[in-house]
């Protein structure tokens, strides 16, 4: 397990657990994530690997952006999406929240966890996510 939160999934939870994985287990390096469809997750993973960025004045007058965090070149992130219908799953797709396509699947390939976007870690860390099923989502494979 690489790290574990307990509670409710909420923004404060996310951040947490991102950087407890970061201070426990990368040691630094910004590893390729994959995940659920959990909308606090992208910005969690900014507050914890995201390097600050002030944008340019646009103009002579008015008050200067302000900074924010954006991805640094390493972070490799993709989310499972599914689309249900009837409380089934229709669909099952990917989605590349950061980094190119090329890269993940790179890494996915060179990957000795897994060779897809899946959920598994992260249902083992938030066991209230998983599927209620008795085997693993087949989708997920």
């Amino acid at each position: 397990m690489l790290a574990f939160v307990i509670g409710k999934r909420t923004q404060q939870s996310a951040n947490l657990w991102f950087d407890r994985v970061a201070q426990q287990v990368t040691d630094g390096h910004v590893p390729l994530f994959t995940s659920d469809q959990f909308p606090e997750y992208p910005a969690a993973r900014l507050h914890t690997y995201g390097v600050w960025h002030q944008p340019e004045r646009h103009g002579d007058h008015g008050r200067f952006p302000k900074p924010h965090r954006v991805p640094p070149p390493g972070l490799q992130d993709a989310q499972v999406v599914k689309v249900r219908g009837k409380g089934h799953v229709i669909v099952v797709s990917s989605r590349i929240v950061f980094g190119d396509p090329e890269t993940v699947t790179k890494r996915l390939t060179e990957s000795v966890v897994s060779k897809s976007i899946n959920t598994p870690v992260l249902w083992s860390v938030n066991p209230h996510s998983a599927p209620k099923q008795s085997s693993p989502d087949p989708t997920d494979e």
